[in-house]
This record gives structure tokens, C-alpha cells and sequence, in this order.
């Protein structure tokens, strides 16, 4: 077991892990740490200190790598996820949660840059490359799209009318 998993694994059942002076203390409920546990302490306790120094001196949640999903996981969505999955499923359609506004710029737009840009932070956020699926359960699975492209559609309005250019928008 890695350092890491065996910090999570203490974190996960309210064992706090702390440096003082560079020593080790542990606290920990009545009867969590097992004997098999605390052998496992002992025989990782150089290298967590090591890993509680190099972290800042606790082992918060905080402190503790993200490990990335695996793609082909399940995702089960978080409660506000879901929350916004019954709200899409009585009105679907609605952009009550989009917040619309208008950006004038001036001089030439580089197009093609704007359209990498924009595909730039897709490919960085997954959540912008998430959306639910009910094919297989009633209840909503996340998936997250390996890549994602946008394109930026363009339509010519320089000879056309306000009111024309009103209905556009």
C-alpha cells in the first residue's frame, strides 16, 4: 500500500496523522486502529513523515493527490448535478441557468483563435465535455466525452437591418 492510500485510509476513518517536532502523533476513535493498522504505521512511519513534512505538516484532505477518474467509470452526479437534471426533466430546455450577455469587440477577430481557445478550456474542464445519460437505469449517469470540438458558427450581418440583426440575436 502507497503512503498516500494508507493517509487516505486514516483520513477515511477520522485518524488524524500529525508532525510535532518531527515526530509522529497519531489520534484516532476507540477502536479504529487495529492491530493490523497500527503495524502499518509502524512500518511506513519514515516515509510518512516524510510525506506529512513535504505536505505541510497534516494529513487534511486537502493535502492528499486527486487521482483522475478512469474513463470507462461509472460517474455517479453530485446531488446539485442531479438537482439540475430534475429541474431539466419538468421544463426541459430552459436556459434559466445560462447567463447570457453581450461582449462588443473592436478591430479584426482571429476566428480560428478564438475557436482554439474555446477548445482549449473544453479539453481542460470535464465538466464542459459531461452530460447524463438514461439509456441504461431511470436515474442519471454521468459521462464525461474523451475530446470534444466546437466550432464557432459565423453569420454575415454587415447589409443587414437592426430588426434583422435584433431577430439573429
Amino acid at each position: 500500500m502507497s503512503v498516500a492510500a494508507l493517509i487516505t485510509q486514516m483520513h477515511e476513518l477520522c485518524v488524524k496523522l500529525r508532525l510535532e517536532n518531527g515526530e509522529l502523533k497519531v489520534k484516532a476513535p476507540n477502536g479504529v486502529l487495529t492491530p493490523e493498522l497500527q503495524q502499518e504505521l509502524k512500518a511506513n512511519k519514515a516515509e510518512i513523515i516524510e510525506f506529512l513534512s513535504a505536505a505541510g505538516g497534516s494529513s487534511k484532505g486537502s493535502t492528499l493527490p486527486i487521482e483522475r477518474a478512469h474513463s470507462e467509470a461509472t460517474r455517479v452526479p453530485s446531488f446539485a448535478q442531479q438537482r439540475l437534471w430534475f429541474l431539466d426533466q419538468l421544463d426541459p430546455g430552459t436556459s434559466v441557468y445560462n447567463i447570457p450577455f453581450v461582449l462588443r469587440l473592436r478591430g479584426a477577430l482571429n476566428v480560428a483563435a478564438l475557436e482554439a481557445a474555446f477548445n482549449d478550456l473544453v479539453a481542460r474542464h470535464e465538466a464542459l465535455r459531461s452530460r447524463f445519460d438514461t439509456s441504461k437505469s431511470e436515474d442519471p449517469v454521468l459521462l464525461v466525452e474523451a475530446s470534444l470540438q466546437l466550432g464557432i458558427d459565423r453569420i454575415e450581418l454587415s447589409a443587414a437591418s437592426n430588426s434583422d440583426i435584433q431577430e439573429k440575436l
